[in-house]
């Protein structure tokens, strides 16, 4: 059929940061998920040795030959050799070690998967391995792009959960830019009565209103999205040790969300730039 071996997840830490380490088989683990070494060798993992990703590498400026204390509840802290670096894979953690010596200092592992590089990738293969398995209802088979394209779904589900707190949070900002504009137009009366006294027409008016309101709106929205961004960065980069590794901004969404803060605030201004423009202007002049 093809090389397989277990992929287990095993929690370690750093001092008081929790962080985590993919197991796999020394010998037959980096050739099924196809890791691409930058520096040393994966056979360092079958003496115990500890690769880490190229992003982690670059960012904590580790070497081949360096060693990192690696503390585990049941073993205690050990200091481990970095035995090569390798490019960023998608199906591992940033640190990878061997299913040896995870079992060496974990006392209870569980298997999150098992992988199985075939010689080829027809669907007879997968229909063999499913009714090889049959016994165990609870494994599930996935070629890798299936693996990824449920893993796309589950993201895309809490997206788009995260989409509609985005839309009920317009909705409340909307009544926000209406509540304020109206108390503008409340507390400028005498000014806006001077400015028609001097020549300003009630479309001058309105369009002043609407201007302001879409000001307002475009920066709440900016500050919402720097806040936003510099959240999401923060949590990649808490999150890194776990996998989520990679930070990528939607710069098209972006552009959708200012777009429509500024619709907004100019849908928002109706009412208090309507109400404005319609102040008589002697009594505006003469209010206190």
């Amino acid at each position: 059929m093809g090389l397989h071996g277990p992929l287990i997840q095993i929690d370690w830490h750093e001092g008081k940061a929790g962080k985590q380490a993919a197991a796999i088989d020394a010998a037959a683990g980096p050739q099924v998920l196809s890791i691409k070494m930058l520096s040393g060798s994966y056979d360092t993992l079958a003496q115990g040795q500890l690769l880490v990703d190229d992003k982690v590498a670059h960012d904590r400026h580790l070497h081949v030959g360096q060693t990192i204390p690696m503390g585990f509840v049941d073993t205690g802290v050990t200091n481990v050799r970095i035995g090569g670096t390798y490019k960023t894979n998608q199906f591992l953690s940033n640190y990878v070690v061997s299913d040896t010596f995870a079992a060496a200092h974990v006392n209870q592992l569980e298997d999150q998967a098992i992988l199985v590089r075939t010689t080829t990738q027809s669907p007879a293969v997968q229909s063999e391995l499913t009714k090889a398995l049959a016994a165990y209802p609870n494994l599930k088979i996935q070629t890798a792009a299936q693996f990824k394209a449920t893993q796309k779904k589950q993201f895309a589900t809490l997206l788009n959960f995260v989409y509609v707190l985005l839309a009920l949070s317009i909705l409340i900002a909307s009544f926000s830019v209406v509540n304020t504009m109206a108390l503008s137009v409340i507390e400028r009366t005498r000014e806006i009565g001077l400015l028609r006294s001097i020549g300003m027409i009630r479309r001058q008016v309105r369009s002043m209103i609407r201007g302001e309101a879409v000001v307002v709106s475009l920066l709440g929205a900016v500050l919402g999205l720097v806040l936003g961004v510099s959240l999401g960065s923060a949590i990649v980069h808490a999150a890194s040790s776990s996998g989520i590794s990679v930070l990528v901004i939607p710069i098209p969404t972006i552009v959708i969300v200012l777009v429509i803060a500024a619709l907004i605030g100019v849908l928002a201004a109706v009412f208090p730039a309507r109400r404005a423009a319609k102040l008589d202007v002697l009594q505006a002049i003469a209010t206190a």
